[in-house]
């Protein structure tokens, strides 16, 4: 049995808000501009846009489960005298919380930035985990884009790279605010420290912003550099 592939524009669906019936007008073929064909492609593009996020979410907590695995974390359930492996982003909180603060902002960082942007590459020969979650959704799709990635401009992203941004920058952000103390907070860039220009920041540093108030109930905000 013969699968045909799709080919999709760059731009199959909008990754950062939600589709609309005008976008679908614009991909049906010049010929046709009915709202019926319209409507049928926008269907099929949310239905993409649906199993492309489903995949890239699994993708995401399978690959933070498998480095925190990977680094040794356990954890204890309530009342247990045994530690258990994680399996579950559940069993990933969980252990996390149980770290001393000083290590957990180190295991944060390291399952959410330092394994996505030095780990995978060197383990993927030079991939990263966005690329590589894209080609397997595209595959899964049996899909292609109309423009080859290494014939797209710089820093352009496909629509499925945009959609794994979102998702990625979404889960870790609810993943920082349930298991960090709420007076610190992880960043990447040089907030508070003088820079040259052009600097690009090492992909084994990072800052811990903690918020500190005085006596006065002045809050003053400092920002430690890590090197990891």
């Amino acid at each position: 049995m013969h699968c045909q592939e799709t080919v999709w524009s760059i731009n199959r669906f909008n990754a950062r808000k939600g589709n609309q019936l005008t976008e679908a007008r614009l991909r049906v073929p010049t010929e046709s501009h009915s709202t019926a064909d319209s409507k049928a492609l926008l269907e099929i593009i949310d239905r993409d846009k649906l199993l492309a996020g489903k995949m890239i979410n699994t993708a995401i907590e399978g690959s933070w489960i498998g480095y925190a695995n990977g680094m040794g974390l356990k954890y204890y359930e309530y009342k247990a005298t045994e530690s258990s492996q994680i399996h579950t982003m559940r069993d990933l909180r969980i252990a996390l919380k149980q770290l001393v603060p000083r290590e957990r902002l180190a295991a944060v960082y390291f399952v959410t930035g330092y394994a996505r942007d030095v780990l995978h590459p060197q383990v993927m020969w030079g991939a990263t985990h966005q690329s590589t979650v894209e080609d397997y959704v595209m595959d899964k799709l049996n899909a292609s884009f109309s423009i080859e990635r290494s014939e797209m401009k710089a820093g352009h992203k496909t629509c499925v790279g945009q959609l794994y941004s979102q998702l990625f920058n979404q889960k870790k952000q609810k993943l920082h605010q349930s298991v960090l103390p709420a007076n610190a907070s992880l960043a990447v860039e040089r907030k508070g420290f003088a820079t040259k220009r052009n600097w690009r920041r090492k992909k084994t540093e990072y800052f811990v912003h903690t918020t500190q108030t005085n006596l006065d109930e002045a809050s003053r905000v400092d920002s430690e550099l890590v090197r990891g």
